[in-house]
Protein backbone atom coordinates (compact mmCIF):
# COMPACT_ATOMS: atom_id res chain seq x y z
CA UNK A 1 0.00 0.00 0.00
CA UNK A 2 0.91 3.29 -0.93
CA UNK A 3 1.98 5.71 2.42
CA UNK A 4 0.08 9.08 1.32
CA UNK A 5 2.35 11.96 0.70
CA UNK A 6 3.72 14.90 3.05
CA UNK A 7 1.14 17.76 2.28
CA UNK A 8 3.38 20.96 1.84
CA UNK A 9 2.47 23.77 -0.54
CA UNK A 10 4.42 24.86 -3.34
CA UNK A 11 6.37 27.92 -3.49
CA UNK A 12 6.64 29.46 -7.32
CA UNK A 13 9.48 32.12 -7.65
CA UNK A 14 9.50 34.21 -10.31
CA UNK A 15 10.09 37.58 -11.92
CA UNK A 16 7.99 38.53 -14.99
CA UNK A 17 10.18 41.44 -15.76
CA UNK A 18 13.94 40.21 -15.41
CA UNK A 19 17.30 42.16 -14.54
CA UNK A 20 19.71 39.12 -14.97
CA UNK A 21 21.96 39.73 -17.72
CA UNK A 22 22.37 35.56 -17.98
CA UNK A 23 18.33 35.36 -18.85
CA UNK A 24 17.33 34.58 -22.58
CA UNK A 25 13.75 34.76 -22.10
CA UNK A 26 13.01 38.09 -21.60
CA UNK A 27 9.59 38.94 -23.02
CA UNK A 28 7.54 40.06 -19.82
CA UNK A 29 3.93 39.18 -21.88
CA UNK A 30 5.25 35.52 -22.59
CA UNK A 31 7.11 35.20 -19.00
CA UNK A 32 3.57 36.48 -17.84
CA UNK A 33 1.67 33.59 -19.90
CA UNK A 34 3.88 30.52 -19.10
CA UNK A 35 3.78 31.71 -15.27
CA UNK A 36 0.26 31.73 -15.25
CA UNK A 37 -0.19 28.33 -16.93
CA UNK A 38 2.37 26.78 -14.20
CA UNK A 39 0.44 28.39 -11.79
CA UNK A 40 -2.61 26.89 -12.88
CA UNK A 41 -1.01 22.84 -13.66
CA UNK A 42 0.11 23.39 -9.56
CA UNK A 43 -3.23 24.41 -8.17
CA UNK A 44 -4.26 21.08 -9.84
CA UNK A 45 -1.77 18.91 -8.70
CA UNK A 46 -2.42 16.31 -5.84
CA UNK A 47 -0.77 15.83 -2.71
CA UNK A 48 0.17 19.60 -2.29
CA UNK A 49 -1.53 22.10 0.70
CA UNK A 50 -1.75 25.17 -1.36
CA UNK A 51 0.45 27.47 -4.13
CA UNK A 52 2.51 30.39 -3.01
CA UNK A 53 3.75 32.41 -5.86
CA UNK A 54 6.10 35.30 -5.10
CA UNK A 55 7.42 37.78 -7.83
CA UNK A 56 10.50 39.26 -7.24
CA UNK A 57 10.47 41.95 -9.87
CA UNK A 58 7.47 44.12 -8.44
CA UNK A 59 5.04 42.40 -10.44
CA UNK A 60 1.57 42.04 -9.07
CA UNK A 61 -0.11 38.45 -10.59
CA UNK A 62 -3.27 38.60 -8.37
CA UNK A 63 -5.35 40.05 -11.29
CA UNK A 64 -4.32 37.14 -13.16
CA UNK A 65 -5.20 34.46 -10.73
CA UNK A 66 -8.69 32.70 -11.42
CA UNK A 67 -11.36 34.23 -8.86
CA UNK A 68 -13.75 31.53 -9.48
CA UNK A 69 -15.08 29.20 -7.15
CA UNK A 70 -12.53 26.68 -5.32
CA UNK A 71 -13.87 24.07 -7.41
CA UNK A 72 -13.24 25.89 -10.51
CA UNK A 73 -9.86 27.35 -9.54
CA UNK A 74 -8.05 24.19 -7.45
CA UNK A 75 -5.91 24.65 -4.65
CA UNK A 76 -5.71 28.18 -2.60
CA UNK A 77 -3.17 30.29 -4.13
CA UNK A 78 -1.40 33.33 -2.04
CA UNK A 79 0.29 35.93 -3.98
CA UNK A 80 3.39 37.84 -2.78
CA UNK A 81 5.29 40.47 -4.93
CA UNK A 82 8.15 42.71 -4.35
CA UNK A 83 11.47 44.63 -5.90
CA UNK A 84 14.66 41.99 -5.62
CA UNK A 85 17.84 43.96 -4.94
CA UNK A 86 18.33 44.65 -8.81
CA UNK A 87 21.98 45.69 -8.75
CA UNK A 88 22.95 42.76 -7.08
CA UNK A 89 20.98 40.30 -9.57
CA UNK A 90 22.73 41.98 -12.28
CA UNK A 91 26.10 41.42 -11.02
CA UNK A 92 25.71 38.25 -9.27
CA UNK A 93 23.06 36.28 -11.07
CA UNK A 94 19.67 34.75 -11.18
CA UNK A 95 20.66 32.67 -8.34
CA UNK A 96 20.93 35.43 -6.17
CA UNK A 97 17.65 36.63 -6.90
CA UNK A 98 16.15 33.36 -6.78
CA UNK A 99 17.45 33.04 -3.46
CA UNK A 100 15.82 36.36 -2.54
CA UNK A 101 12.58 35.24 -3.44
CA UNK A 102 12.73 32.55 -1.61
CA UNK A 103 13.54 34.16 1.88
CA UNK A 104 10.86 37.07 1.21
CA UNK A 105 8.24 34.16 0.90
CA UNK A 106 9.50 32.42 3.87
CA UNK A 107 9.49 36.02 5.88
CA UNK A 108 6.16 36.82 4.61
CA UNK A 109 3.72 34.04 3.74
CA UNK A 110 1.14 32.70 5.86
CA UNK A 111 0.70 29.30 4.12
CA UNK A 112 4.57 28.78 4.39
CA UNK A 113 4.66 30.10 8.01
CA UNK A 114 2.21 27.38 8.79
CA UNK A 115 3.90 24.48 7.31
CA UNK A 116 7.32 22.73 8.31
CA UNK A 117 8.14 22.12 5.50
CA UNK A 118 7.26 23.16 1.28
CA UNK A 119 8.43 22.62 -2.23
CA UNK A 120 9.95 25.00 -4.33
CA UNK A 121 9.50 25.25 -8.11
CA UNK A 122 11.04 27.86 -10.63
CA UNK A 123 8.12 29.81 -12.52
CA UNK A 124 7.37 28.60 -15.63
CA UNK A 125 7.55 25.14 -14.68
CA UNK A 126 5.42 22.09 -12.90
CA UNK A 127 6.31 18.60 -12.17
CA UNK A 128 3.84 15.91 -13.48
CA UNK A 129 5.09 13.12 -10.68
CA UNK A 130 4.99 15.12 -8.04
CA UNK A 131 3.03 12.66 -5.90
CA UNK A 132 5.33 10.64 -6.43
CA UNK A 133 8.26 12.48 -5.44
CA UNK A 134 6.69 13.69 -2.76
CA UNK A 135 5.45 10.16 -0.96
CA UNK A 136 9.60 9.36 -1.25
CA UNK A 137 10.14 12.89 0.70
CA UNK A 138 12.18 11.81 4.11
CA UNK A 139 11.27 15.02 5.99
CA UNK A 140 14.25 16.44 6.14
CA UNK A 141 15.36 17.44 2.21
CA UNK A 142 14.61 16.00 -1.52
CA UNK A 143 17.06 17.55 -4.15
CA UNK A 144 17.97 16.21 -7.54
CA UNK A 145 21.35 16.42 -8.97
CA UNK A 146 23.37 16.46 -11.96
CA UNK A 147 26.66 13.72 -12.17
CA UNK A 148 27.31 10.12 -12.79
CA UNK A 149 27.69 8.24 -9.74
CA UNK A 150 28.70 11.15 -7.33
CA UNK A 151 26.55 14.36 -7.28
CA UNK A 152 28.06 17.03 -8.91
CA UNK A 153 26.00 19.61 -8.70
CA UNK A 154 22.63 20.89 -7.00
CA UNK A 155 19.37 21.37 -8.63
CA UNK A 156 17.73 24.29 -7.83
CA UNK A 157 14.35 23.95 -10.04
CA UNK A 158 12.70 21.75 -8.20
CA UNK A 159 13.18 20.61 -4.16
CA UNK A 160 11.38 20.09 -1.30
CA UNK A 161 12.57 20.44 2.42
CA UNK A 162 12.29 21.14 5.78
CA UNK A 163 11.65 24.53 6.69
CA UNK A 164 14.13 25.01 9.78
CA UNK A 165 16.51 23.14 7.95
CA UNK A 166 16.49 25.14 4.83
CA UNK A 167 16.72 28.64 6.64
CA UNK A 168 19.57 27.01 8.99
CA UNK A 169 22.01 25.46 6.27
CA UNK A 170 20.75 26.75 2.92
CA UNK A 171 18.84 29.85 3.19
CA UNK A 172 21.92 32.60 3.02
CA UNK A 173 24.08 30.62 0.28
CA UNK A 174 22.50 32.74 -2.46
CA UNK A 175 24.64 35.75 -0.89
CA UNK A 176 27.79 33.62 -1.97
CA UNK A 177 26.78 33.24 -6.00
CA UNK A 178 28.11 34.87 -8.86
CA UNK A 179 27.55 33.84 -12.08
CA UNK A 180 30.00 35.76 -13.86
CA UNK A 181 32.92 33.96 -11.58
CA UNK A 182 31.34 30.35 -12.58
CA UNK A 183 29.74 29.74 -8.82
CA UNK A 184 26.23 29.12 -8.84
CA UNK A 185 23.17 28.40 -6.87
CA UNK A 186 23.48 25.18 -7.66
CA UNK A 187 27.27 24.93 -6.48
CA UNK A 188 26.11 27.29 -3.39
CA UNK A 189 23.74 24.07 -2.36
CA UNK A 190 26.22 21.35 -2.74
CA UNK A 191 28.56 22.84 -0.09
CA UNK A 192 25.58 23.52 2.26
CA UNK A 193 24.30 19.63 1.71
CA UNK A 194 27.76 18.54 2.57
CA UNK A 195 26.89 17.71 6.36
CA UNK A 196 24.55 15.44 4.95
CA UNK A 197 24.95 11.75 3.00
CA UNK A 198 23.41 11.23 -0.06
CA UNK A 199 20.13 8.87 1.81
CA UNK A 200 19.50 12.57 3.89
CA UNK A 201 18.85 14.15 0.66
CA UNK A 202 19.00 13.02 -2.98
CA UNK A 203 15.47 12.86 -4.58
CA UNK A 204 13.74 9.26 -5.13
CA UNK A 205 12.06 9.39 -7.79
CA UNK A 206 13.34 12.02 -9.70
CA UNK A 207 11.14 15.05 -10.66
CA UNK A 208 9.51 14.91 -14.45
CA UNK A 209 9.86 18.65 -15.14
CA UNK A 210 7.64 20.43 -17.47
CA UNK A 211 7.41 23.60 -19.23
CA UNK A 212 9.73 26.16 -19.88
CA UNK A 213 13.05 27.38 -19.25
CA UNK A 214 12.92 30.99 -18.09
CA UNK A 215 17.09 31.44 -18.48
CA UNK A 216 17.12 29.59 -21.78
CA UNK A 217 13.37 29.10 -23.45
CA UNK A 218 14.20 25.60 -23.27
CA UNK A 219 11.18 23.58 -23.56
CA UNK A 220 11.12 20.37 -21.03
CA UNK A 221 9.62 17.32 -21.95
CA UNK A 222 10.36 14.39 -20.21
CA UNK A 223 11.30 11.27 -21.74
CA UNK A 224 10.62 7.87 -19.80
CA UNK A 225 13.44 6.12 -20.94
CA UNK A 226 15.51 8.93 -19.72
CA UNK A 227 13.60 9.44 -16.41
CA UNK A 228 14.14 5.39 -16.05
CA UNK A 229 17.64 5.65 -16.10
CA UNK A 230 17.54 8.99 -13.44
CA UNK A 231 15.62 7.32 -11.25
CA UNK A 232 17.92 4.04 -10.80
CA UNK A 233 20.73 5.95 -11.37
CA UNK A 234 19.72 8.44 -8.12
CA UNK A 235 18.86 4.97 -6.11
CA UNK A 236 21.98 4.04 -6.49
CA UNK A 237 23.74 6.92 -5.01
CA UNK A 238 21.08 6.94 -2.52
CA UNK A 239 22.28 3.79 -1.51
CA UNK A 240 25.94 4.63 -1.28
CA UNK A 241 25.20 6.54 1.47
CA UNK A 242 28.72 8.72 0.87
CA UNK A 243 28.91 12.37 1.59
CA UNK A 244 29.91 15.42 -0.93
Amino acid sequence: MKKDPVSMPVLITTAIAVSSPQTLLTDSKVRLELTVESIRRWRFTRGISGVVVCDGSGYDLSPHIDAGSPKEAGHKCEVLTFINDTAGVRTKGKGYGEGEIVMYALRHSEMLNKSPSFAKCTGKLWVENYIECARGFNGLAAFDFGGKFKPKKIETRFYMVNKEFFLSSLGGLHNKVNDADGYYLEDAFKEGLKTLRFSDFIMYPTPRIRGVSGSTGISYRPDRFKSALRDMKALFVRSIGGHL
